[in-house]
């Protein structure tokens, strides 16, 4: 049994990130590079990074990271960060570990600004005691299934953490034979034929494939967050470079709603697909303006459409909370075929001040949330 004081907690240093990437694949069974390692946790302070080590002789045993990220809030920007990296090789577990490379995080934390913790983990159970995160509910995801048969057999297989009893996969199967049932084999086919004749009639903006952000995407981050208020990611056009366009761990397909008459941007839509599982992923979705419903259907319809012609067996999209976006989303994605499943990873919040004003940052119904917010180094 090791005690605390042989193990050593410091901060990154160039060159650790080669023996902590080693650890990392070597306990998750990945193969994640050094340049995507580097990618994911050097953009923000490539010199002195919040990742903290706890090393025993030379060896590291233990990570823990933050990632920074601006949020938006009434058309406020502020830094926040999001807790990645946790882990601790299996022989050093119970040594008080976490708690010791959290402690220099929250000092960094109160040094730059940064104004709350957040992040999603199955192990809510241990921040919320050791840490005092706040866990006020997990993700819910909206599901087509193009595929039941297969996308069945993947849930069993894959996500057994999110089917954790009997009956969560009895319901589940009872509705992929329902709608298999009522809708045929092309699912999608079906349930579009009727709504996208009906929304091409709109003729004051187009859809068109996005290859680079520019200013208009920071512009429509502003608006989103005036329109509809609330805790979100400032989708600035440089966040969107690094998280998207410029990400080495996955491709990314985005369509742009645009306006015929102004080329204002009034929404877009990102998507991706695992080419391993076949599952197709509404990675992010935002939208501004008096027509943002229907500027949300038809981004909805070009990006499943281009995901089940891309050979998807499955496709998803998050709702996390009441906030005034995810109510048009849970509007809009039932049109498509689209079925709610309230299965998914717990968020956990932790302000690093504690006073009134902070309250606000663990009700999640302030929050809008979407794939972009997971770590980006898969789909």
């Amino acid at each position: 049994m090791h005690t605390p004081d042989d193990i050593k907690i410091r901060f990154y240093k160039k060159g650790d990130e080669i023996l902590a990437n080693e650890l990392h694949n070597r306990e998750y069974g990945t193969s994640r590079t050094i340049d995507q390692w580097i990618w994911e946790f050097l953009p923000y302070a490539p010199d002195n990074p919040p990742f903290v080590i706890a090393e025993m002789n030379g060896e590291i045993v233990g990570t823990q990271a933050l990632m920074p990220i601006v949020l938006i809030e009434g058309g406020e920007t502020y830094l926040s960060a999001k807790s990645e990296e946790t882990l601790v090789a299996p022989k050093y577990r119970g040594c008080g570990l976490f708690n010791r490379m959290y402690k220099p995080l929250i000092e960094w934390c109160l040094r730059n600004k940064v104004e709350m913790i957040w992040g999603f983990t199955f192990q809510s159970k241990v921040l919320k005691v050791m840490m005092k995160f706040a866990v006020p509910k997990s993700n819910e995801q909206f599901l087509l299934v193009l595929n039941p048969p297969q996308t069945y057999r993947l849930l069993i297989d894959k996500y057994s953490d999110l089917f954790q009893t009997n009956s969560a996969l009895k319901s589940f199967r009872n509705k992929s034979l329902l709608y298999a049932a009522t809708h045929g084999l092309n699912i999608w086919e079906r349930v579009s034929r009727g709504i996208r004749s009906r929304q091409l009639r709109d003729s004051s903006f187009h859809v068109k494939e996005v290859e680079a952000p520019d200013q208009r995407f920071d512009d429509l981050s502003m608006r989103f967050s005036l329109q509809y208020s609330g805790i979100t990611i400032h989708r600035s056009s440089q966040y969107l470079n690094w998280r998207i366009f410029s990400n080495p761990c996955q491709e990314y397909k985005v369509f742009a709603a645009v306006g015929n008459e102004d080329d204002e941007l009034l929404g877009y839509v990102i998507c991706s697909m695992n080419c391993d599982t076949r599952e197709g992923y509404i990675v992010d979705l935002i939208a501004a303006g008096d027509i943002s419903s229907k500027v949300v259907l038809r981004l909805l319809m070009r990006a499943t459409s281009f995901l089940a012609q891309s050979g998807c067996i499955s496709i998803r999209g998050w709702k996390v909370s009441e906030h005034p976006f995810d109510k048009i989303l849970s509007e809009q994605y039932p049109k498509l075929g689209f079925f709610h499943i309230k299965k998914g990873a717990p968020v956990i919040i932790r302000p690093i001040r504690r006073d009134d004003d902070t309250l606000r940052y663990v009700n999640i119904d302030n929050w809008y949330m979407s794939r972009i917010f997971t770590q980006g180094i898969s789909s």
